[in-house]
């Protein structure tokens, strides 16, 4: 039986190898000859449609990767789409040596430090932006709409992976605006149908402000519409911008992102430090919402208020910037919600709380309860009254406090801008007579 290894055969191996080498490298090197051409081909055809698209310089290599420096994608006026520093595309070796190239030979799209500016009409047409324009809704309808379903991708976008470094990206829908900074997107196109995402971002702002956005999951391209699974966290998000107060400490936002893409369903968590709201301070609050088509509604809210705990109920408007919230305070100190150190209990509170948005008053009013405590040393065993609040005017009604020596009821109590004005006091005694105190 002879041997297969021979020194005579791993010769003739070692050449067959050498000669496969050489011939990839042949091709490779013809495609990256070749790869620039199909390049400036592909942009000139785009550029009939989606208007002049160029770049400053271009090269290739071996492995079918096409490197650009300054995209610039501008309409049929001149005006800039988008831009980017720098760039790569890379395509099918293959399809460049067979010379096949077509819309899916693009495997992937990568920009550095672009700036893009899109925009969106209530049914959620894509339109893309002047980035240098200020009033970027006016040039909406400028622009020949693009829906975004299944046959757009079919027709016009490959399969491929889009990739974007230190992005600058400006959404535009109407009545609200988002900017995002610093942004890396990694979005994954399959089957002309399924995107599957993964961004980040290090600030945002427009018409919610915040440091820190992170949004991840799996989009899907329908004949009529878009659908969406997807994980949503935003980072230090300032309350003001929201409408919240005037106070600046950030909250943290999650939700899972469900439904078509037009008209979203959010459900999830939020939580902040403190939240002011006039003339009340929240600390360490967390709680559920649901988002719903531009309302947020609030549930299972706690947290702690004057020395007590909080449990809170709620919608707010998210376009009018209007909240109205329902709060249960129980074992709250009375005399710090006054500024009185001389009433001293604990108290229990029913507060509704309505605000119409940005620049408006925010109105409070409820009722409070005690059930034993002292004033000026005086003791009694219940308290109880009505209120009402508007900024720096806090007004109570229907006072009345058990002593032993009878019920003190007033009919109004006044605060304004911190001066305590008070109407007649009465005393009814147990055998109900009544006394003017005051």
């Amino acid at each position: 039986m002879k041997k297969f290894f021979t020194w005579k055969n791993f010769i003739k191996l070692l050449g067959l190898l050498v000669l496969l080498c050489a011939l990839a490298y042949f091709l490779a090197d013809r495609a990256r000859l070749h790869a620039g051409e199909i390049f400036n081909r592909q942009m000139t055809k785009y550029s009939a449609t989606l208007g002049k698209i160029k770049v400053q310089k271009i090269w290739a290599d071996v492995f079918g990767n096409v490197y650009f420096d300054k995209l610039t994608w501008s309409d049929f006026q001149g005006n800039p789409v988008l831009e980017a520093k720098s760039g790569r595309i890379r395509i099918s070796v293959f399809d460049v040596i067979f010379k096949t190239i077509g819309l899916g030979s693009v495997r992937e799209l990568e920009l550095h430090q672009p700036v893009i500016c899109i925009g969106f009409d209530e049914d959620m047409h894509l339109y893309f932006l002047e980035h240098e324009k200020k009033e970027a809704r006016k040039q909406l309808h400028e622009h020949k709409p693009v829906t975004l379903n299944k046959q757009f991708f079919k027709d016009r976008v490959p399969d491929v992976r889009l990739i974007l470094k230190d992005a600058t990206l400006s959404v535009d829908y109407p009545g609200r605006q988002f900017i995002f900074h610093d942004l890396d997107m990694q979005a994954n196109i399959t089957n002309h149908e399924n995107l599957e995402l993964q961004l980040s971002t290090d600030r945002f702002d427009g018409s919610i402000i915040g440091d820190g956005m992170q949004l991840s999951g799996k989009v899907k391209f329908l004949k009529q519409g878009t659908e969406g699974r997807l994980n949503l966290a935003l980072y230090e998000v300032v309350p003001a911008s929201l409408g919240l107060g005037k106070i600046n400490l950030p909250m943290t936002v999650y939700g899972d992102v469900s439904g078509e893409l037009k008209s979203p369903i959010i459900k999830g968590a939020v939580s902040m430090k403190e939240l002011k709201l006039p003339p009340l301070i929240f600390h360490k609050l967390q709680g559920n919402y649901e988002y719903n088509q531009g309302k947020i509604i609030l549930d299972d809210v706690t947290g702690t208020i004057l020395g007590g705990n909080v449990e809170a109920t709620g919608v707010y408007y998210f376009d009018e910037r209007s909240y109205q919230l329902n709060i249960i305070g129980r074992d709250l100190m009375a005399g710090a919600a006054l500024k009185d150190n001389k009433l001293r209990c604990r108290a229990d509170l029913n507060l509704r709380m309505n605000c119409e948005g940005p620049g408006k008053p925010v109105y409070s009013y409820g009722a409070v309860t005690s059930e034993g405590g002292s004033y000026s040393l005086i003791p009694f065993s219940h308290l109880s009254a009505s209120f009402s609040n508007v900024e720096r005017d806090l007004d109570f009604t229907n006072v009345e406090l058990d002593t032993p020596f009878g019920t003190f009821k007033t009919d109004a109590l006044e605060i304004n801008h911190g001066k305590v004005k008070l109407n007649p006091i009465y005393l009814v005694e147990e055998n109900g007579k009544v006394e003017l105190v005051k």
